[in-house]
């Protein structure tokens, strides 16, 4: 026989199943859109080669490339395809350029529907190899993250995954387990 008491026990049970599975309820990320429905939105433009000889050139499109992968593990990001920008590129007339400025890469941002931009050069020299990246608010043009990962240029990906973790929580981004592990393994 059901009581008022077995009704609330069966009811408080349903409500911590809710609260344990996060049904119902609203979740903002830092920059206070809905997770279940939006997801930030970023677009990663080619890096510049500024080494000496430019000989690395080519790397460009690699770090682009797997930076690209690898902040794709987050079910929190939505990244935006390379010929997308490409496009967008050449309609403002930077097919030819390289770095691109805060304010320039947020036009960039806005005409893909990013909320973020991460942009940046590298420089190799010997066996020494320095990344500076920026991810860039679109529209405010801020500099939410501005940061250099040096090392071994040998240890070219371990440096672009320092760098993808420092992308992941400059915007508040925490993987789980599961992603975490599918980012060490990439």
């Amino acid at each position: 026989m059901w009581t008022t008491a077995n009704k609330l026990s069966g009811l408080s049970r349903a409500c911590a199943l809710m609260i344990v599975l996060g049904v119902g309820l609203p979740t903002t990320s830092s920059y206070g859109q809905d997770d279940r429905d939006n997801k930030l939105t970023v677009a990663i433009l080619e890096f510049e080669d500024t080494s000496p000889k430019n000989e690395f050139a080519r790397l460009n499109r690699a770090l682009q490339s797997m930076l690209t992968t690898d902040l794709s593990v987050s079910r929190d990001m939505t990244l935006v395809e390379r010929a997308r920008l490409q496009d967008v590129r050449t309609e403002l007339n930077l097919v030819k350029t390289g770095f691109l400025d805060p304010k320039t890469a947020a036009k960039v941002g806005k005409g893909v529907g990013a909320k973020a931009v991460l942009t940046g050069s590298f420089w190799i020299r010997d066996d020494k190899m320095r990344i500076d990246a920026r991810l860039v608010h679109v529209e405010s043009g801020t500099v939410l993250l501005a940061a250099e990962i040096t090392g071994s240029a040998n240890d070219f990906t371990g440096l672009e995954k320092q760098l993808a973790k420092k992308v992941l929580d400059a915007v508040g981004i925490r993987l789980s387990a599961l992603e975490s592990a599918d980012l060490s393994d990439r």
